[in-house]
């Protein structure tokens, strides 16, 4: 309503004020503002000028958005770069973006131990998809020694954090008691949790349950 407009408006005069001053919160948020249409028109233009201006000045969020900018046009050296002052800075989401560079050899050569580090920094954040990541290369042996048991508290790390394909991992390890004990009620909970995000093959097993 006109309440609403109103308080972005009066926002971002102040926004505005502390970017001013250089200051690099301001400045990402002024990108936000411009992002979303809050009290201005939506402008990429200057949205991408006051994230640029904000990672510059050190801002670990925009250091990642601008990453992922020159990521997405194929330009991984820069990508790297910025996604590095980021995720250098404990930004589990740059620490995530690193690691896929370290997969992929984008930017850097591929390297699978870097590339389990740097899931292992972002998964102790609560990431779910480095957890999810982190849980194959304990399971497969991917730049780690393989663990099961370590690849299954991972998995269900990021099946607590809400990843449907985890839940239905989680619950096929409960069920088969693989890198964990054997807990079929366990298991039905998880699948359950699976299913409700509309993951298919938990909804079949669930039917097996009910036959």
């Amino acid at each position: 309503g006109v309440g609403v407009k109103q308080d972005y408006t009066e926002s971002l005069k102040w926004m505005i004020l502390a970017a001013g001053q250089n200051d690099p919160d301001a400045i990402y948020q002024l990108g936000l503002f411009y992002e979303n249409g809050w009290g201005v028109e939506v402008d990429t233009e200057q949205m991408m000028k006051y994230y640029l201006s904000a990672a510059e000045k050190g801002h670990p969020k925009a250091q990642d958005i601008i990453g992922m900018d020159y990521y997405n046009k194929g330009l991984y050296d820069n990508a790297f770069e910025w996604l590095q002052k980021s995720a250098e800075q404990g930004y589990a989401e740059a620490q995530f973006h690193i690691a896929r560079c370290y997969h992929y050899g984008h930017g850097v050569e591929q390297n699978p131990t870097e590339e389990a580090q740097y899931y292992q920094k972002a998964a102790r954040q609560g990431h779910s998809d480095a957890q999810f990541n982190l849980g194959y290369c304990y399971l497969n042996g991917v730049g780690v020694d393989e663990n099961i048991e370590m690849a299954a508290q991972c998995f269900k790390a990021a099946a607590t954090a809400g990843d449907a394909e985890s839940q239905f991992i989680t619950a096929y390890f409960l069920e088969n008691g693989i890198g964990c004990d054997n807990d079929a009620e366990e298991a039905r909970y998880w699948y359950e949790k699976s299913a409700e995000q509309g993951y298919k093959t938990a909804i079949e097993k669930l039917k097996e349950y009910l036959q």
